[in-house]
């Protein structure tokens, strides 16, 4: 039972660690020629200091908690993430339904 909880655990994180960041690009609206000449959507965030990713609101990945607060996995490993890139500021944006 561990075993199957560690191997669902990983591939969670696996698929989140690589969604976070297609999360972030597919967000907003990016010309490939800035993108390639370093000019783009993760250059703009690291001089702004932030950036701003939507989660939807589904328990265990991304949920709001009792004070208000967004949490759970993906919005962890995307502060996680956007704090070792230098973004210390992550904008939530919160969907209400599953498109």
């Amino acid at each position: 039972m561990m075993t199957s909880s560690r191997r669902d655990f990983l591939r969670t994180t696996v698929l989140l660690s690589a969604a976070v960041p297609l999360a972030a690009a597919g967000c907003s609206t990016t010309d490939p020629d800035k993108e390639k000449s370093g000019g783009g959507t993760l250059d703009k965030a690291k001089s702004d200091g932030s950036i701003k990713i939507g989660f939807a609101n589904e328990a265990p990945y991304g949920f709001t908690d009792k004070s208000g607060k967004l949490t759970g996995e993906a919005p962890e490993l995307a502060r996680a993430i956007f704090k070792e890139l230098g973004i210390k500021k992550v904008e939530e944006s919160r969907s209400t339904s599953a498109a």
